[in-house]
């Protein structure tokens, strides 16, 4: 509700955009406790994860905001954070939320993985490359972790390994289009020999 007012603006001023509103969210002392601890820190972080899941990105960012404040060390509600900003294209403020995620739990594969996915945004390709080599070490048959690998390597220009990471993508999920596609990239870009 918070949120909804927030952009609907009044008629004396201007509606502010989505990421306008996020940025402010951000900035935000937490919320109030008293308001925080009618719900457990789980409960907060459920809704969070189901506005998430429905692309209701700045919402769950106040959701969650309100697990932060009842657990501060909750390394899974800054995982959460991350996506929901990523997606509001906050990405500096995005890899804050990752790195403390990691920080808390760093066995964490889908925070690195969303670390992986915002330093590849921010065109930081070594650093993204080891952030996918962090998935793929810790979940070998993550297939998306191995395809995501192969895409940085293209653009670190290390086709040769990007092509081998296509390809164990490929063994563990045949039906992986991008996959596909970044494999027949790299062997145009290699002039069909490898």
């Amino acid at each position: 509700k918070v949120v909804d007012d927030a952009v609907a603006g009044n008629e004396d001023q201007l509606p502010l955009s989505k990421e306008q509103v996020a940025a402010s969210l951000i900035q935000l002392p937490a919320p109030d406790i008293s308001v925080s601890s009618k719900k457990s820190t789980k409960a907060w972080f459920y809704e969070g994860l189901i506005l998430l899941e429905s692309g209701q990105f700045i919402q769950a960012l106040a959701v969650i905001k309100h697990a932060l404040a009842l657990e501060s060390n909750f390394g899974y509600a800054h995982n959460a954070q991350g996506p929901a900003l990523f997606h509001l294209k906050l990405y500096a403020e995005a890899l804050t939320a990752l790195e403390r995620a990691i920080t808390l739990n760093p066995e964490d594969v889908t925070a690195h993985y969303g670390k992986g996915l915002t330093l590849e945004q921010l065109q930081q390709y070594p650093e993204a490359l080891e952030a996918f080599e962090k998935v793929t070490q810790l979940d070998p048959p993550y297939a998306s972790g191995w395809r995501k690998k192969g895409d940085v390597l293209v653009h670190l220009k290390r086709y040769r390994d990007s092509f081998a990471a296509y390809e164990e993508a490929l063994k563990l999920d045949p039906r992986d289009a991008d996959a596909y596609i970044g494999k027949g990239t790299v062997l145009k870009l290699l002039g069909g020999k490898l």
